[in-house]
Protein backbone atom coordinates (compact mmCIF):
# COMPACT_ATOMS: atom_id res chain seq x y z
CA UNK A 1 0.00 0.00 0.00
CA UNK A 2 1.24 3.46 -0.76
CA UNK A 3 1.37 6.38 1.66
CA UNK A 4 -1.80 8.03 0.29
CA UNK A 5 -3.82 4.85 0.85
CA UNK A 6 -2.56 4.42 4.42
CA UNK A 7 -3.13 8.07 5.38
CA UNK A 8 -6.60 8.07 3.81
CA UNK A 9 -7.57 4.85 5.61
CA UNK A 10 -6.40 6.17 8.98
CA UNK A 11 -7.99 9.62 8.63
CA UNK A 12 -11.18 8.19 7.11
CA UNK A 13 -11.58 5.47 9.75
CA UNK A 14 -11.06 7.94 12.58
CA UNK A 15 -13.57 10.28 10.96
CA UNK A 16 -16.17 7.50 10.64
CA UNK A 17 -15.72 6.27 14.23
CA UNK A 18 -15.93 9.78 15.68
CA UNK A 19 -18.92 10.71 13.49
CA UNK A 20 -20.84 7.59 14.58
CA UNK A 21 -19.96 8.36 18.21
CA UNK A 22 -21.15 11.97 17.80
CA UNK A 23 -24.43 10.75 16.31
CA UNK A 24 -24.94 8.02 18.90
CA UNK A 25 -24.44 10.33 21.87
CA UNK A 26 -26.05 13.40 20.21
CA UNK A 27 -22.83 15.37 20.60
CA UNK A 28 -23.71 17.59 17.65
CA UNK A 29 -26.61 18.94 19.73
CA UNK A 30 -24.46 19.54 22.83
CA UNK A 31 -21.53 21.09 20.96
CA UNK A 32 -22.86 23.03 17.94
CA UNK A 33 -19.39 23.95 16.61
CA UNK A 34 -18.45 20.28 16.41
CA UNK A 35 -20.50 20.00 13.23
CA UNK A 36 -18.19 22.42 11.43
CA UNK A 37 -15.04 20.65 12.60
CA UNK A 38 -16.47 17.43 11.20
CA UNK A 39 -17.35 19.11 7.89
CA UNK A 40 -13.75 20.29 7.52
CA UNK A 41 -12.49 16.82 8.40
CA UNK A 42 -14.97 15.24 5.99
CA UNK A 43 -13.73 17.55 3.23
CA UNK A 44 -10.17 16.36 3.84
CA UNK A 45 -11.29 12.73 3.67
CA UNK A 46 -13.36 13.40 0.54
CA UNK A 47 -10.40 14.99 -1.27
CA UNK A 48 -8.00 12.20 -0.33
CA UNK A 49 -10.53 9.56 -1.42
CA UNK A 50 -10.95 11.41 -4.69
CA UNK A 51 -7.18 11.34 -5.28
CA UNK A 52 -7.14 7.61 -4.55
CA UNK A 53 -9.97 7.12 -7.03
CA UNK A 54 -8.24 9.21 -9.70
CA UNK A 55 -5.08 7.18 -9.25
CA UNK A 56 -6.79 3.94 -10.24
CA UNK A 57 -5.53 2.47 -13.48
CA UNK A 58 -8.90 2.43 -15.26
CA UNK A 59 -9.42 6.22 -14.91
CA UNK A 60 -8.12 8.02 -18.01
CA UNK A 61 -5.39 10.47 -17.01
CA UNK A 62 -6.79 13.07 -19.41
CA UNK A 63 -9.88 13.24 -17.17
CA UNK A 64 -7.97 12.94 -13.88
CA UNK A 65 -5.82 16.00 -14.65
CA UNK A 66 -8.64 18.40 -15.51
CA UNK A 67 -9.40 20.89 -12.72
CA UNK A 68 -13.06 21.28 -13.73
CA UNK A 69 -13.58 17.52 -13.59
CA UNK A 70 -12.01 17.49 -10.14
CA UNK A 71 -14.24 20.34 -8.96
CA UNK A 72 -17.31 18.64 -10.39
CA UNK A 73 -16.50 15.40 -8.54
CA UNK A 74 -15.87 17.26 -5.27
CA UNK A 75 -19.08 19.27 -5.65
CA UNK A 76 -20.95 16.04 -6.32
CA UNK A 77 -19.56 14.53 -3.13
CA UNK A 78 -20.44 17.57 -1.02
CA UNK A 79 -23.96 17.85 -2.45
CA UNK A 80 -24.54 14.12 -1.99
CA UNK A 81 -23.57 14.45 1.68
CA UNK A 82 -26.03 17.32 2.14
CA UNK A 83 -28.81 15.32 0.45
CA UNK A 84 -28.02 12.45 2.81
CA UNK A 85 -28.51 14.90 5.69
CA UNK A 86 -31.97 15.85 4.40
CA UNK A 87 -32.88 12.17 4.12
CA UNK A 88 -31.36 11.29 7.51
CA UNK A 89 -33.21 14.00 9.43
CA UNK A 90 -36.50 13.62 7.62
CA UNK A 91 -36.74 16.84 5.66
CA UNK A 92 -35.58 20.41 5.56
CA UNK A 93 -34.78 22.32 8.74
CA UNK A 94 -36.09 25.90 9.11
CA UNK A 95 -32.57 27.33 8.67
CA UNK A 96 -31.74 24.96 5.82
CA UNK A 97 -30.24 27.52 3.39
CA UNK A 98 -27.99 29.17 5.99
CA UNK A 99 -26.94 25.89 7.60
CA UNK A 100 -26.25 24.19 4.27
CA UNK A 101 -24.25 27.21 3.07
CA UNK A 102 -22.04 27.00 6.16
CA UNK A 103 -21.72 23.23 5.75
CA UNK A 104 -20.55 23.66 2.17
CA UNK A 105 -18.10 26.43 3.09
CA UNK A 106 -16.52 24.25 5.76
CA UNK A 107 -16.55 21.23 3.43
CA UNK A 108 -14.75 23.25 0.76
CA UNK A 109 -12.25 24.42 3.38
CA UNK A 110 -11.66 20.75 4.23
CA UNK A 111 -11.17 19.89 0.56
CA UNK A 112 -8.60 22.68 0.34
CA UNK A 113 -6.77 21.32 3.38
CA UNK A 114 -6.96 17.85 1.80
CA UNK A 115 -5.39 19.28 -1.35
CA UNK A 116 -2.56 20.76 0.75
CA UNK A 117 -2.02 17.44 2.57
CA UNK A 118 -1.96 15.60 -0.76
CA UNK A 119 0.53 18.08 -2.25
CA UNK A 120 2.81 17.76 0.79
CA UNK A 121 2.68 13.95 0.63
CA UNK A 122 3.38 14.02 -3.12
CA UNK A 123 6.23 16.50 -2.68
CA UNK A 124 7.87 14.43 0.06
CA UNK A 125 7.79 11.25 -2.02
CA UNK A 126 9.39 12.71 -5.14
Amino acid sequence: MNRLTIVTLIIGTLFAVIHVNNEMYHLYWYYPGLEYVMHVWGGVVLYLLLQLFLGLSFIPQAIARRPLALLALLAGGLITWELYGIYRYGGLKPDYVFDTSLDLVFGILGCTIGWLVYRLMKKNTT
